[in-house]
């Protein structure tokens, strides 16, 4: 008696749901991610995006200090009021960020330009 006995022989197979996604990449995709989870990323990268607000404003302002710009760097408060001004990312910003990120793993580029004389 083999100790594996208990192991079926059947054939493995797809469940149906699947079956019906599988020659779609995007339907696969959310097939096993689903839309649910990319909206609760999207409201997660958001908040965090808002908590972040014045440390970011904080690095801009000692960038634009460093750069020796003939103008006066921007104040802390008007930064933080620029960024919080910006728009929040949308679940399909999400998505085609994600997809540019596979796209390089599955494409990636081995060129290099020539250098452009900058």
């Amino acid at each position: 008696p083999s100790s594996f006995s208990h192991i079926s022989h059947d054939v493995a197979e797809p469940v149906m749901e699947l079956r019906d996604v599988g020659d779609s990449p995007r339907a696969l995709l959310f097939y096993f991610v689903p839309k649910l989870l990319w909206f609760h990323v999207t409201v997660e990268t958001n908040q965090y995006r808002r908590q972040k607000i014045s440390e970011r404003a904080s690095r801009m302002q000692t960038r634009q200090e460093r750069s020796g710009r003939p103008f006066p760097p921007e104040t802390l408060q008007q930064l933080c009021r620029r960024l919080r001004a910006e728009k929040p990312y949308e679940t399909f910003e999400i998505l085609q960020t994600l997809g540019h990120f596979v796209a390089l793993v599955l494409c990636p580029h081995k060129r290099t330009f020539p250098a452009t004389g900058r």
